[in-house]
C-alpha cells in the first residue's frame, strides 16, 4: 500500500508550543500509511525533525506584502508538491495556511481555508486574479 503524503508548511524554526504539537504528530503518526514532510525554515525545530529521519526542506515564507518573495516561495512550493507525490497540504499558522491555500490551488486540490476576515478574503481574491 502506498504511504498517504502529508506536507505541512510552518513558519517558525524555533520550539514552542505549536512545535512540540507537531512533534508529538511526528512521533506518534501511523509510519505505515503515512510519510510527513516539513517545509520550515532552519532552527531547533527543524533539528528535532530530522533526527525523527523527517524529510525537511527550509524555505522561510516571506511577508505576504513582498509580491515578488510570494511568487518565487510559490514557485518552490509548487515543485515540492509535485517533486514529492503530496496528498495533504497542512499550513500551521495564518501565513503558511495561505500560502498551503495558493500551493494547493495552484496544483488542482480540493481545500478547506478558514478565512478569519474579509480584508483576507479580499487579498486572496486579489491575489488569485493577479496568478492565474
Amino acid at each position: 500500500m502506498q504511504k498517504i503524503k502529508i506536507l505541512y508548511f510552518h513558519s517558525a524554526g524555533f520550539i514552542a508550543g505549536a512545535e512540540k504539537s507537531l512533534l508529538m504528530i511526528a512521533d506518534n503518526i501511523n509510519n505505515s500509511r503515512f510519510e510527513i514532510i516539513f517545509v520550515c525554515p532552519s532552527g531547533k525545530f527543524t533539528d528535532e525533525l530530522k533526527k525523527r529521519n523527517i524529510k525537511v526542506y527550509n524555505l522561510e515564507f516571506p511577508r505576504l506584502r513582498s509580491f515578488k518573495g510570494v511568487i518565487s516561495i510559490l514557485r518552490d512550493l509548487h515543485r515540492i508538491v509535485e517533486n514529492n507525490n503530496v496528498s495533504l497540504i497542512h499550513g500551521n499558522d495564518l501565513r503558511t495556511n495561505i500560502y498551503a491555500t495558493l500551493t494547493g490551488w495552484r496544483a488542482g486540490y480540493i481545500m478547506n481555508l478558514l478565512i478569519p476576515s474579509v480584508g483576507l478574503l479580499f487579498f486572496l481574491m486579489l491575489f488569485f486574479a493577479m496568478v492565474r
